[in-house]
């Protein structure tokens, strides 16, 4: 049943998987914005604003990720979950050459979307600062 779910190049985690990417946008959401607060109340300076980079890129990526139905950690490493999480009977490793370079590829392509648009955040509170 796994092995038909999955779809090189274009999705690689099922329902529970999607569902933590959506908690590690949120999570970088709020960690954005703590920090965002953290050094503005303590009067930091403003180049350690730039430090936003970090949580903006895991908003970012967990958003991308789920919007897409694609991991970027399992496509680099030629793996997919459409199982429980945290099962390891659940992550399937992918045998064929052809469908783990299309993997690859897309993961490649989804973590450079997730910092190119992590960027104009952090620029945006670097501004504001």
């Amino acid at each position: 049943m796994a092995r038909a779910a999955h779809q090189p190049g274009v999705c690689n985690i099922g329902p529970t998987e999607i569902r933590v990417r959506k908690m590690t946008a949120w999570l970088g959401f709020i960690s954005t914005i703590a920090l965002f607060i953290f050094l503005r109340v303590s009067m930091a300076p403003q180049g350690l604003f730039a430090l936003e980079i970090f949580p903006a890129t895991l908003l970012t990526t967990g958003w991308i990720q789920a919007r897409s139905r694609f991991c970027i950690y399992f496509g680099i490493r030629g793996l997919f979950n459409f199982g429980g999480l945290g099962k390891s009977s659940s992550t399937e490793t992918i045998d064929d050459a052809v469908f783990r370079a299309a993997d690859r590829a897309l993961a490649l392509k989804l973590l450079a979307r997730a910092i190119v648009l992590a960027l104009p955040i952090t620029a945006i509170l670097l501004v504001i600062s």
